[in-house]
Parts: C-alpha cells; structure tokens; sequence
C-alpha cells in the first residue's frame, strides 16, 4: 500500500518532475546516501507488472527498476555495485516548497554497464530471491498457508499477513520440477490473486475484489461506493483509484495514446484439468484456466471451487493509455474510462511502466474474447536477467524478520504529529504518516487505554496493545516465549534444518510426530513400545496356581479332557 497526500494528488497533475534519490547497501557493507545531483533526469524508472499475455491469476509479480547514475568525474570509483541493494525513493516538490517522498521499495542490482559518464543499473525487487528450484522439508499433505511461509523462509523473504483467502486450503501433494516463486504464484491463485512485494518488502497476497462493472453515465457526477460525488467525470478522462483515493485526468491534462477493446470481458469460471478429467467452476465461455496449478493435485475440487467463486464474473476491459508521470500507481489499481456517448468502462493496471520525470504507461493484457483460451503463467518463467544468490544460508523466520525490520529502520520515512485535547485536559497522540491526519492512511493511536495501529485511515485498528495488557498481533517474531497458557487452533514445530518434527492441524484434529526420539516423561515411547511388546510375547507362557479344595475341568460330549500342554498337578 502507497499512501500519498491530497497535496500530491493536486499537484501531480500539474507539475511532472518527480525525482529519484536512493539509500544505498553494498555487498562489503558501505552504505550510500545518493541525492537527486546523484542521477541523471533520463533513464530512471519502475515497471511493476505481471508480464502476461492473459488477465495474470496465480502470478509472483517481480518488479524491475532502472537507474541512471552521473559518474561524470569518477564519482563511485572504486565502489562495487554488484548485488547491491537500492532503497528506492521517489520525491514530488510541491508548491509550497516542501517535497512530498515516498518509498517503493528495495532492489538488487543485477546488471551495472557503465557507459562514459554513466553507470546504468537495472534492479530486481525483492521477488528475485524466489528465483531457485523448488526444495522444501513440508510434509504433506499440509496448508496453502504452510506452503507460502515455507517458501518465503526458504527464500529469506518476510511474509506480510499471516492469513490470506483460502489460506486453509488442503495441498495434498508436493510439487516437482518447479520453482519457489511459480509456488508462491500457484499459493496466490488460489486465493483468487497474485503475491507481489510492498513497499516495505514484505510478501502481500492481492486477491482480487468486487467485478468493476460497466455503467452508464447519467446527468450526475461519479459516486463512490457511500455516494459521495468524486468527479464529474468527461469524456476522454482516466480515472485512477488506489483503496480510496481517486485521482481523474482528463486528455488535455497528459493522458494520450488510448486503446480500449470493444468487448468487455466477464470470466465466466475457472478449469483445472487432471488425470485427463476436468473440473469447472462456472460454465464455458471465458474460462481462466489453471492447468499449471499443482496445488490443486488430488483436492482439484475443492481448489476449483475455491477459486471460481472469487473469480467468476468478474469483468476486465483490455486496454493501454499513456499518461504524465503517476509515481504512486501500482499494479492492480482501478482505472476507468468513458466514451463519447458516456459509457464508463472500468479495468485494472495490469503493467504500469513509471518513467522519472517522462510518463507512465498504463495497460491491462488480456486476451479478447476470441483468443480467449487464458493459460496459466509458465510455472518455469524467470527473467534472463535475474539475480542470483551466490551463497544461500539456512535462516529461521525470526533472523528473516531481524534483518527486514533492520533494513526497514535503516530506509524509513519520519512521522507526523498531532495531539487531540479533550475536554478534560487530557490528549490523544497520534503519529501518522502525511501531513494531516485526515489524508493519513497509517496511524498509531496512543491514550490511557493503549496503543493501536491502524492502516486504513483510522477506519480499524488491527493491532495493538491495551492498557489490561493484551495484545492483537499480525506475526510474532520472538526468540522465546513465557506464558501461563497459550491457547492456538494449530501448532508446528520445525528443527534447525526445517523439517517439521510435531504438527497439530487445527481443521482435521490430526497430530504429526516426527521427532527422531519421543519420550514420556523419562521414558522414550519407542522403548515403551518394545517392552509392551516384549511383555506381551511372554504372556503367551501361563502359570495357573488353583488353591480352590475343588476344580473342574470343561470335557467334551464324550467325557474327553482336553491335553494342555506342559500343565501338571502338584
């Protein structure tokens, strides 16, 4: 999520010049502060987009950046650039002087030509680490969930929300011959979605929302969704719309080169085919199909159906329009349309190309209707260019996390202030992310009763502390944990090498064991195991001692006695 001001919102209209200024980290630990004087005002740019010939679902979305740096009089001789991470920063000055920044996250340099006077980098974000075969010690079958905290470990990636749509869906099978990062897509399908990379570098699963639905403009502004008037929206207008902010550009403004299919496209279902039988949410026409998706091997039902209510209905408009630069636009946002006789056409940026202080290129790739047959992104696809780990050490979720929020506190942004006086004389202190507190997205609430969070504007609090001593968490990362009790749904446990040694699945009520000792207090269960059945093997030797002055012995019709063997009377 990319919050920016009201003021940006204005001004970017306006004023066209962003300007890139970056925090460096060389592989030898040298850090760099590189200003605006540090790069050329050519050759800067973002493309954040899925790199798909279809309506992308089920894709781990890597973003690319370029960069253009002035080494005119030899100014980084001497420095290595290669894997080097850039903490990307993009900066708007504004009309009262003050410049507004916002981060896009970090990138690892993968390619560093230098040509006379310049050093051109190309930069992968943080996706690139999941460029590797796909290795896991999971055992199945096990959760959507487990699998993408699995990989995202594996790969030295945070993951952002420790819950996403059908994160409970049952993986019965491994997958083979794959990659960590098409897992991580095949993950995000099913929740209806793609996984891509914040900001802040943590692992998000954007699952799509409601169908965008094509209207017909009548004699009234657009509304938003609580019937607010936005705009009064004209012809040949783009409209770009992140969670609830909405910015309009009209032709004259810097929005050209607009292409639009005639058909919108409604997905009628999805289809999985295994074992040469099909499994179909939905009915024929527009179906977006999964056949990649092995995650949905030996459960392709319930993985079908999953998916197809998420999906099915859901209505695109493939198109393409260029625009002045928009820096905080990022993939998926809503963008719309409106013709000459009023149709407001509704889509979502599936690439967006930023080119500092040039343009922004907008496009949604999915195929039309007649070439509908929607494949599956290649599960092997990586970029030629791709970053690659030279060594790969074995890191647990905690030294992961320490070493995000270390980057995170090295690259963050400073806060707004804003005390609230009650009627009391008490106050309310907020910490918020823009200049006012209405325009903020992210805010931290601290009064006698606690300390909250919130993320959309003061809409929820989703994390926090109260003044009783509870506390609502997304993930807890802790070296250890004391507690009178704790009470959880589900419980895995893994050794030094990520092998799950006890497992309880909180939906089945199944526990898993594989530790390569168990005890019982002091006893190991696998020598309870032998002695119970030592114990029983000589049970099948009996001596009977009958103290009785009288004892009778069973016979047949006939009067025979039976032999028993070894017993005699004493």
């Amino acid at each position: 999520m990319i919050n920016v001001s009201d003021q940006l919102l204005k001004e970017s209209k306006e004023n066209q010049d962003y300007y890139v200024t970056a925090n460096v980290t060389l592989t030898d630990g040298t850090k760099l502060s590189l200003k605006k004087e540090n790069f050329y005002l050519d050759g800067n740019g973002i493309v954040d987009s899925a790199d798909s010939s279809s309506f992308p679902v089920g894709v781990a979305i890597e973003k690319t950046a370029t960069l253009s740096l002035v080494n005119d009089e030899e100014q980084f001789l001497g420095y290595s650039f290669n894997r080097a991470v850039f903490a990307i920063y993009m900066n708007l000055e504004l009309s009262d002087g003050k410049v507004e920044t916002f981060k896009r996250g970090s990138f690892i340099v993968c390619k560093k030509p230098a040509i006379d006077e310049e050093i051109n980098l190309t930069l992968l974000d943080y996706m690139s680490k999941t460029d590797r075969s796909y290795e896991t010690n999971l055992t199945f079958p096990c959760t959507a969930g487990e699998v993408l905290q699995d990989s995202c470990q594996t790969c030295g990636i945070t993951l952002g929300d420790a819950t996403f749509k059908n994160s409970d869906f049952r993986v019965m099978k491994k997958p083979t011959g794959t990659t960590h990062r098409a897992v991580i897509g095949m993950v995000a399908a099913l929740a209806g979605g793609n996984a891509r990379i914040d900001e802040n570098d943590l692992l998000r699963i954007v699952t799509y929302q409601a169908a965008p639905k094509v209207v017909k403009l009548v004699e009234a502004p657009w509304m938003d969704a609580s019937g607010n008037n936005i705009y009064d929206i004209e012809e040949n207008e783009i409209i770009i719309t992140k969670e609830d902010i909405t910015i309009g550009l009209k032709l004259e403004e810097g929005i050209d080169d607009v292409q639009t299919d005639i058909d919108i496209i409604t997905v009628t279902g999805v289809k999985y085919t295994e074992d040469e039988r099909d499994y179909i949410y939905g009915q024929e026409g527009y179906l977006i199909d999964l056949k990649e998706n092995q995650l949905l091997s030996g459960n392709a039902e319930d993985g079908v159906n999953c998916i197809g209510r998420i999906l099915t209905g859901f209505q695109i408009l493939p198109f393409s329009v260029s625009s002045i630069p928009i820096g905080y636009a990022t993939f998926g946002d809503a963008v719309q349309f409106e013709d000459y006789r009023g149709n407001i056409y509704r889509s979502y940026a599936t690439d967006i190309e930023f080119l500092f202080a040039d343009s922004t290129n907008f496009s949604c790739k999915a195929k039309s209707v007649e070439s509908q047959g929607a494949e599956y992104p290649d599960e092997n696809k990586v970029l030629i260019e791709q970053a690659k780990e030279d060594t790969r050490q074995k890191m647990t979720a905690y030294d992961i996390k320490l070493k995000q929020m270390n980057e995170l506190a090295a690259n963050t942004l400073g806060f707004y202030f804003t005390i609230e006086n009650l009627t009391d004389g008490s106050t309310i202190v907020y910490r918020h992310d823009k200049p006012t507190l209405k325009e903020s997205k992210i805010i931290y609430k601290n009064g006698i009763d606690g300390f909250f969070l919130s993320v959309d504007g003061g809409e929820t609090w989703k994390s926090g502390f109260d003044s009783n001593g509870d506390a609502v968490l997304n993930i807890l990362y802790a070296i250890g944990i004391q507690a009178e009790y704790i009470n959880t749904r589900g419980l895995t446990a893994k050794d030094n090498d990520g092998n799950i040694t006890f497992r309880i699945n909180a939906d089945t009520g199944e526990v898993e064991i594989n530790g390569s000792s168990v005890y019982i207090g002091e006893k190991r269960v696998d020598k309870m195991l032998e002695d119970m059945n030592n114990t029983i093997a000589s049970a099948k030797n009996m001596t009977l001692q009958l103290s009785n002055d009288m004892q009778t012995i069973a016979s047949d019709a006939d009067g025979n006695i039976p032999v028993y063997k070894n017993a005699s009377c004493g």
